[in-house]
């Protein structure tokens, strides 16, 4: 009877540590859709709010980036989303490059900014050094994280001569 009750007590302890390891969790939506939108720079003059349509709830910010003067163009999409008034579960961001030559980062600095901002406010740690190489090499990986899992994307253009323009990068985070 003592041996099951320490098998017990010990099964509790290693339950609660798991727990713990992966608790952090997406920051409120009052402070994530701020931290994620588009910023002046882009284009963007409001901070998005979290609102409610259907059983989901939401923000969404949009903008553009012109890195390196006439003609380069990215169009950027920044989202979160959640079934909970008070709690997101999934961030999208979208980068549509219109360009000739890969500007990796020029399309790294903001994607990284927003992560890293994202981290700290949910107190998960550092940013894991495989997101940011992903990141910063623009390139197609799949990562745990304490948040949860993050998807980055890379979609080549449709134009085999210039496979930059209309290429897309998507970093996804899923929080479970």
């Amino acid at each position: 009877m003592q041996r099951a009750f320490m098998i017990g007590i010990v099964a509790m302890v290693f339950g609660a540590t798991l727990i713990s390891a992966n608790a952090a969790t997406l920051p409120a939506p009052a402070k994530l859709c701020p931290l994620i939108a588009a910023t002046a720079m882009e284009g963007n003059t409001t901070a998005p709010k979290w609102l409610a349509s259907g059983k989901f709830y939401s923000c969404d910010s949009a903008g553009m980036i012109s890195p390196g003067g006439a003609g380069n163009i990215f169009m950027t999409e920044y989202h979160a989303a959640g079934t909970a008034k008070a709690h997101a579960s999934r961030i999208y961001i979208k980068f549509k490059m219109y360009d000739s030559a890969p500007q990796k980062d020029e399309v790294a600095k903001p994607i990284l900014s927003r992560i890293t901002a994202v981290f700290a406010a949910a107190k998960a740690g550092p940013v894991p050094d495989e997101l940011v190489q992903a990141i910063n090499d623009v390139a197609t990986a799949s990562v745990s994280t304490a948040l949860g899992t993050i998807r980055t994307r890379y979609t080549p253009g449709s134009a085999a001569d210039s496979p930059n323009n209309g290429a897309m990068f998507e970093v996804q985070l899923d929080v479970p």
